[in-house]
């Protein structure tokens, strides 16, 4: 929580960091130039929500550079980029080393369009996309899914389920 609520940072640069503590930039609402080490391998809870100025491709980066741990999921919400509106067109998830999209990992990201997801995906958690703008696409290339409705008034509240391995 080193930064949390720091609505006027704008900018940072940590090229020492090897993992982004939870909620260590909520609601930094400013924060848009970001510098971090390749060595970034752990995102924890909420360690970006709200930032609302950051990039689909500062994201991306994240997930490319050797990210092997993604949330926590030893909790009930991870929520890692939660509510970044700044995040817009398409995000491909790139990251073969998390095999799981936490829980509320792209909440109320309402700018995303698309999201692809690389095949080596094997459980997207609950709400991992809500609220995405309408109507978003989530592409699944090369995994056969089931998709569940779990709101019945909310269409965008989806359970995915691969086909062959039936995960929650």
């Amino acid at each position: 929580s080193v930064f949390n609520g720091c609505s006027k940072l704008g900018g940072i640069k940590a090229e020492n960091a090897v993992s982004i503590g939870q909620s260590s930039f909520a609601g930094c609402s400013s924060l848009s130039n970001i510098v971090l080490s390749s060595a970034v391998s752990a995102v924890g809870n909420y360690a970006f929500s709200g930032c609302s100025k950051i990039t689909t491709e500062f994201v991306q980066g994240i997930l490319n550079k050797g990210l092997t741990r993604l949330g926590n999921s030893e909790t009930s919400r991870q929520g890692c980029f939660q509510n970044c509106s700044g995040l817009t067109g398409t995000l491909v998830w790139d990251c073969p080393n998390v095999t799981v999209i936490p829980k509320e990992c792209f909440s109320g990201c309402s700018s995303l369009e698309r999201v692809e997801i690389k095949s080596y995906v094997s459980e997207i958690q609950l709400q991992a996309f809500f609220d995405l703008k309408k109507p978003a696409e989530i592409y699944l290339p090369e995994i056969p899914v089931e998709v569940y409705v779990i709101e019945p008034e909310n269409k965008y509240a989806c359970l995915f389920f691969p086909v062959h391995n039936r995960l929650i």
